[in-house]
């Protein structure tokens, strides 16, 4: 997990010469950090420049917790022990922000895609043609073209992402489990394939997500309801972190598979209209 707070200064000059300074400050700054928390561990801070602005990528390991808050807590202790020191006053900073949109807190970006935080998991499946035909009710061949047709349509829209439907999983099982619900957007780009055998007609599915947030312990983790649906999924204490990853990347993969395969037998309309309608 990640917080990226933003140093303003009187000019470009300064804030270039302290965006040089910045990896020195990195040791102190985890000791400084990791004294507000017994799972927060400092692993890298990265600053980038913007106008006379400093933005500082702050990445920390946090146990089994999703840990927003503990992020936002830590950095705010290293900051601000950084900002009483003769170095920060001698660095020209005219004034500070705990976050300056750079750690994608709450929401998608590009940044979220190429360096994961929380879990970067992958979930897949093998359908042979037979087991498709009677679960899902087409042939694998079927479902590929299904597949690709929605891939295509994806590109040349923009979508965010490559995926039939995420979101509606990971917003339900977010609720359910205590997870932090404005977080769905951040963790719900993914990426669906398909590759079709074309000897066996085999078909692999898999859904790659590159920051799955999700933790079994803090936060709503602790209320009844949430507790117990984190106990039916074996996922309700410590170690189970990267389980409950699993489990929910697995969900995301079913949904989509669902959905694609509802599109690609022309059953879509027809359970919405008999399934989700009073």
């Amino acid at each position: 997990m990640s917080r990226a707070p933003a140093f303003r200064f009187e000019s470009v000059d300064n804030a270039v010469a302290f965006l040089k300074k910045v990896p020195m400050l990195e040791a102190q700054s985890g000791l400084d950090a990791e004294k507000t928390s017994r799972f927060a561990q400092l692993q890298s801070v990265k600053a980038s420049i913007i106008g006379k602005t400093v933005h500082i990528k702050f990445v920390y390991s946090c146990g089994d917790a999703t840990a927003q808050n503990m992020t936002t807590l830590a950095t705010h202790a290293a900051c601000t022990a950084f900002l009483k020191s003769a170095a920060a006053r001698d660095a020209g900073i005219i004034g500070w922000k705990i976050e300056g949109q750079m750690a994608s807190d709450k929401k998608g970006s590009w940044g979220s895609v190429f360096a994961a935080t929380g879990v970067e998991v992958v979930a897949w499946g093998v359908l042979d043609k037979t087991a498709c035909l009677e679960v899902l009710g087409l042939e694998t061949r079927q479902l590929y073209r299904a597949i690709m047709t929605l891939q295509d349509g994806g590109i040349r829209n923009g979508q965010f992402g490559s995926n039939v439907n995420t979101a509606n999983v990971m917003a339900a099982v977010f609720i359910a489990c205590g997870q932090d619900a404005g977080s769905v957007f951040k963790a719900g780009w993914s990426q669906l394939t398909a590759e079709l055998d074309s000897m066996t007609e085999e078909l692999t599915i898999s859904v790659y997500i590159p920051s799955l947030l999700v933790g079994p312990v803090g936060g709503g983790t602790g209320y009844a309801s949430q507790k117990e649906a984190l106990r039916l999924l074996g996922c309700d204490r410590d170690g189970k972190k990267y389980a409950f990853a699993e489990t929910v990347a697995a969900f995301c993969l079913a949904l989509n598979i669902s959905m694609a395969s509802a599109i690609g037998n022309d059953t879509f309309a027809a359970s919405h209209k008999n399934l989700a309608r009073l």
